[in-house]
């Protein structure tokens, strides 16, 4: 290493040829600033450096680096602790291949960390943290005796499976699936297989009378099967279950079936199905089922009626809350009878007519109005603070024909109305004229 230089300021110390700084207060900062907590550290070297050696560890700091970071310039009381925050965010936040590394020289001025300049509550918070971990681990760990027993456990398993060879008849059931279509399931081996595709319904599901599409024919086995009648269960295609009734009819004295194998009962209950279907098909019990069997079109043209789609009854029932009437709402008289002095009092209501042109006069608007409603109004002009090139009115009218003077076809042409809003009380000083 090269002789140290001599910076500007005399207190501090940089190598010549290195990236090394020789600086109490940054190495004490530089080291304890993750460990220890800001307050901490602001508070112990507050108390241990001056106020000079604190400027001027931060110029150095500024002044040793890349101008990453905008150096602030502290005034005023607590000036240290500002600048003493400037310093250890520039640590947290600059990233440390870019700052010189930091050194003592001077171990005595190194403050000393004590119980003092400690946070307690910070301290205790990770000590719990601590624990609850260790908690953690203790159960969900276990110890390394119990692992290397399931580990040999579970070694000793695959070994008895890889060398013992087990009988598959042992483990398969042999009684349904696809071992009833191998003539020796000895043979076969135990891996797995494809899904065998086997009808949902079990044999012994099927009555006297069966779904549509199905049909149930029972023959005898015996010598006389041909002349014997079978039983037959039939029901039309596409009509409902209630639409056709079934029908029955007993064979005639049929001696019991003899006991067959598998194979024989298939080959003759297939072999007597194609002899029989003749006979199925001129039964008068198949021609009077056929009989019923008739299209949509076949019952128009039979009967001669169109046919009509009703109506789907799903239920529902409309359900409305009962409106209870106001009973005291009220209601206005309609007779009019000048002979008596009993009548309603003349209220007014106040309108607002706007861009009415300069030559027109109020006795022109009044005389419109009672021309066009047979009714004498009151009008009151409005005082503008600006000259303008329009003038605007207040009206007053009966307020039971406030209706009327509300329409849009009794005014002319371009003139604006509206109900008369009452911003502000005026003052006595009106214009008033009436006819």
């Amino acid at each position: 290493m090269s002789e140290p230089v001599r910076s500007v300021t005399p207190t501090v110390l940089k190598c010549a040829s290195c990236n090394i700084v020789i600086n109490e207060l940054l190495s004490f900062i530089q080291n304890k600033c993750d460990i220890m907590d800001e307050e901490g550290i602001i508070r112990l070297c507050v108390t241990t450096f001056k106020p000079e050696d604190i400027s001027s560890a931060k110029n150095l700091l500024f002044g040793s680096m890349k101008p990453i970071k905008r150096k602030t310039a502290r005034k005023g009381d607590g000036k240290s602790r500002r600048e003493l925050e400037d310093i250890i965010s520039t640590f947290k936040e600059v990233d440390p291949e870019e700052l010189p590394m930091f050194v003592a020289r001077d171990l005595q001025k190194l403050p000393p960390i004590t119980f003092d300049h400690i946070d307690v509550t910070r301290l205790l918070k990770d000590l719990l943290i601590l624990r609850n971990d260790v908690e953690t681990l203790k159960n969900n760990f276990v110890d390394k005796i119990t692992f290397h027993k399931l580990q040999n456990e579970v070694s000793n398993v695959k070994e008895i499976v890889s060398t013992n060879d087990f009988e598959c008849c042992n483990y398969v059931n042999t009684k349904r699936g696809s071992a009833k279509r191998q003539e020796s399931f000895n043979s076969c081996e135990s891996g797995p297989i494809g899904m065998i595709n086997m009808p949902r319904e079990s044999p012994n599901k099927c009555n006297n009378t069966l779904e549509p599409r199905c049909l149930n024919l029972n023959y005898s086995t015996s010598a006389s099967a041909s002349a014997s009648q079978p039983v037959l269960a039939e029901r039309g295609r596409g009509i409902g279950r209630n639409s056709v009734p079934s029908f029955t009819r007993p064979c005639s004295n049929a001696p019991p079936p003899p006991i067959l194998s598998a194979q024989t009962q298939r080959v003759e209950a297939v072999t007597e199905v194609f002899n029989t279907e003749t006979t199925v098909r001129s039964s008068p019990i198949a021609n009077y089922v056929n009989t019923e069997k008739l299209s949509m079109a076949d019952v128009v043209r039979k009967k001669g009626k169109r046919w009509e789609d009703k109506e789907k009854d799903e239920g529902w029932e409309v359900v409305q809350r009962k409106r209870y009437r106001n009973r005291f709402i009220g209601e206005k008289g309609t007779c009019i009878d000048s002979e008596f002095k009993f009548r309603a009092a003349d209220l007014k209501a106040p309108l607002f007519i706007n861009n009415v042109h300069i030559d027109t006069c109020e006795r022109d608007i009044i005389d419109y109005i009672k021309i066009k409603t047979n009714i004498d109004v009151t009008l009151q002009k409005i005082k503008a603070k600006q000259q303008k090139e329009y003038n605007s009115y207040k009206i007053f009218v009966p307020k039971h024909k406030l209706n009327m003077f509300l329409n849009r076809d009794l005014w002319p042409d371009g003139i604006s109305f509206r109900r008369f809003v009452d911003f502000r009380k005026r003052d006595a000083d009106k214009e008033i004229s009436s006819n």
